[in-house]
């Protein structure tokens, strides 16, 4: 599959610069006011990494996950008005028409060092959408995680980024503050919108999906207002190195090391001293489900929109690959099978001490060994919706409700029988691993299991 694939997903966790203007690899140049000034900031919204794709406000999972991206956006996620005044905002920008990016600089004539920070409050939101738990600034119909919505990002600074896949551009001032509007066909997250705060020198990015109208989204930006939150700061340079080291990170090796068999004790590579020991004892690829507990499931009504009478799953239409043509993304899907995998493991807690909150998201990655013995991923398999995020979608030990879901609480040396289920493709069935990381950092190489032999 194209890495591509659900790129919207990325964009809808991360949040996005933008600051472009026209089209056919033509530059052109805009002067705004006063201040302004440089490094930027690339947020996620929330310091914990969600990765929540959810039903009706159900169960909504709060992984508990600091990846290295979100390490780093943290520290940058809400900026605004710069210390002394940028007498010029100079915006050059270009467009890729082969590729549909779009890429500008931004030229001040000074520079602050240090920012107040600043924090976006809206001031109107479609009716029926719900603000996301700890994804501050994400709302969705009824709080529906698994359609699209809404994401306002926190104000940003930045001297130079690029945007992907961009059909158009237009020019519009909204609530007295000039503005474009980006159209991106093909795509879920359809329109952008960015706000371009002169005399502060910050921009503020709106995401909305494809079921969200642009004249609703344009009445978001129209009504928002940034506020400065009183005695804090961001130091830029400070910034500018974290970003420069995160550019260098290069994703770790997965040697035979990291790969188990069933049987085999897992113990956590990042915090050994604060999660249990894992056990694989069974893994068991079915037709058919046993009869379950409902309340185990992660969704129960999504789980019965994906099976059959008899039991069995539905096929589905898998998005194979995502290109780039004729200022537009095209997507070609396919009709595919798929069936259950059922693992059974054990979960110890070695210490004399309660464990609390503890994350039980093992993940299913289609992989292959190279001739040097290590892992690599083959493509960018990211399943269904029974089973998003190659999560499982039922989870027997849970002792949370709603977006603590994935979570469980462990008394002194207690022992639980865990039972997981996932929906995998046919396909991928063969070449599927399980993959154990309790912290989600993506520095740690985490620990595998085959699902077959």
């Amino acid at each position: 599959m194209d890495s591509k694939t659900d790129f919207d997903k990325l964009l809808y966790l991360l949040g996005q610069e933008n600051t472009i203007e026209e089209l056919n690899n033509y530059k052109e140049s805009h002067e705004f006011s006063e201040k302004y000034k440089s490094k930027r900031m690339k947020i996620i919204n929330n310091k914990d990494f969600t990765e929540n794709i959810g039903k009706k406000g159900k169960k909504i999972m709060k992984k508990k996950i600091i990846v290295l991206i979100a390490a780093i956006t943290a520290t940058l996620a809400i900026t605004a008005t710069a210390y002394g005044a940028v007498r010029k905002y100079l915006v050059t920008t270009s467009k890729n028409e082969e590729t549909g990016t779009l890429t500008y600089n931004i030229q001040t004539e000074t520079a602050p060092t240090k920012v107040p920070v600043m924090k976006v409050v809206p001031g109107y939101i479609p009716e029926g959408y719900i603000e996301t738990a700890n994804a501050l600034g994400k709302y969705h119909p009824n709080g529906d995680l698994s359609v699209g919505g809404i994401t306002i990002c926190q104000p940003f600074y930045t001297n130079h980024f690029k945007e992907v896949y961009v059909s158009d551009v237009e020019e519009v001032t909204l609530g007295g503050v000039k503005a474009q509007i980006l159209t991106r066909e093909g795509m879920e997250y359809k329109h952008i919108i960015n706000m371009f705060y002169e005399d502060g020198g910050y921009v503020v990015t709106i995401y909305g999906a494809n079921n969200t109208s642009l004249e609703e989204l344009k009445k978001v930006a129209e009504n928002i207002k940034c506020e400065q939150v009183p005695g804090e700061f961001i130091d830029l340079e400070a910034n500018k190195a974290t970003e420069e080291k995160a550019e260098e990170f290069v994703e770790p090796t997965i040697t035979n090391d990291h790969i188990f068999n069933i049987g085999e004790e897992i113990i956590d590579e990042w915090a050994p001293y604060r999660n249990p020991i894992f056990t694989i004892n069974k893994i068991e690829v079915l037709e058919k489900l046993p009869e379950l507990d409902k309340n185990c499931f992660y969704d129960y009504n999504k789980y019965l929109e994906f099976t059959n009478e008899d039991g069995t799953l539905k096929k589905y239409e898998r998005v194979n690959s995502r290109k780039w043509e004729n200022n537009r993304m095209n997507t070609v899907t396919e009709t595919v099978g798929m069936k259950f995998v059922a693992v059974n493991l054990t979960m110890r807690n070695p210490f004399d001490k309660e464990l609390k909150n503890i994350n039980v998201y093992p993940r299913v990655y289609s992989m292959e060994k190279t001739s040097k013995g290590t892992l690599k991923s083959l493509n960018d398999y990211s399943g269904c919706e029974l089973s998003m995020d190659n999560a499982p979608f039922y989870f027997d030990q849970s002792d949370y409700e709603g977006k603590n879901f994935y979570f469980c609480d462990f008394a002194p040396n207690e022992i639980k029988e865990v039972y997981l289920v996932y929906a995998v493709d046919e396909d991928q069935i063969d070449n599927a691993y399980i993959k154990f990381n309790q912290s989600g950092n993506a520095a740690c190489v985490g620990s595998y299991i085959k699902m077959t032999k």
